[in-house]
């Protein structure tokens, strides 16, 4: 590595450098590199390690104002961060020094320790995370629908005991899932109530978006629907008794349903 090092000053005091030269120059470094990965040094040997790779990119900036070839200036900070990244890996060796066998020996149990996650995957955008097994329980906090999801830790009958965001609790196993989710950012009060559709010639439709997850409609030409509803995104998706999915707009006091925009009403 320090013959590389001197190979490239000395062609850079030359002025002899074209662009085959410093590609292949580049390309034997990262060559070098490439071989470390599959090598295994100590602690001794990474500090001399990094102190000729030091060395090489020092020599690499000596010649960058001698006109470098398109992209190489990219690699060069590519180099550094690598550098960077194997002091950082020599500083921490140093560190492992003052634990003991006995503490290293915990830290690798527990990192091999990876919990299945569960996701929210309530109709309205969250679970409540209980402190018991129980829907009378007081609430610790939240798990949002969404991709961050939760530890599972157990299960407790039909609820899942698990952490999320440092808090450990209960929550209903039937409204989590064990993929990812969708997240809401819209709240379930700006769809819950009863909504009014009509048109010029006084024809109506009529919808109730009801506080526990389900919806019935009814209205001019016979129409009448009825089945569960949930939040995705910004979103209201409604699923009727026949499997039908219908994604709805929703704007402020306004849902745009199959085309039609509903108003709030009160009867």
């Amino acid at each position: 590595m320090n013959d590389l090092a001197e190979q490239i000053e000395k062609n850079g005091e030359l002025d002899n450098w074209d662009d085959i030269d410093r590609v292949g120059i580049a390309t034997e470094y990262a060559l070098i590199l490439k071989d470390m990965q599959n090598c295994e040094f100590t602690n001794e040997q990474q500090i001399e390690l990094f102190k000729a790779c030091k060395n090489v990119s020092v020599a690499f900036g000596s010649i960058s104002g001698n006109g470098l070839p398109e992209g190489m200036e990219d690699m060069l900070k590519g180099m550094d961060s690598m550098l960077d990244g194997m002091k950082a890996y020599s500083d921490g060796l140093d560190e492992s020094d003052e634990v003991s066998e006995d503490e290293n020996k915990d830290v690798d149990k527990e990192e091999d320790v990876v919990l299945p996650k569960v996701y929210s995957n309530c109709f309205d955008g969250y679970l409540n995370v209980r402190a018991e097994s129980s829907s009378k329980s007081k609430i610790l906090g939240t798990l949002p629908n969404g991709p961050e999801g939760a530890e599972l830790l157990g299960v407790d009958g039909k609820w899942s005991k698990v952490r999320v965001n440092g808090v450990v609790g209960y929550v209903w196993s039937a409204d989590v899932q064990s993929t990812p989710t969708e997240p809401v950012y819209i709240s379930a009060s700006d769809v819950v109530g009863d909504w009014m559709w009509a048109d010029e010639n006084a024809h109506m439709i009529f919808y109730t978006i009801e506080s526990n997850g389900k919806f019935e409609a009814e209205g001019a030409w016979g129409f009448s629907s009825s089945g569960t509803w949930y939040l995705s995104r910004n979103k209201l998706v409604l699923k009727d008794s026949d499997g039908e999915v219908t994604t709805c707009t929703v704007n402020g006091d306004a849902i745009k349903i199959d085309g039609r925009e509903y108003f709030r009403y009160e009867e």
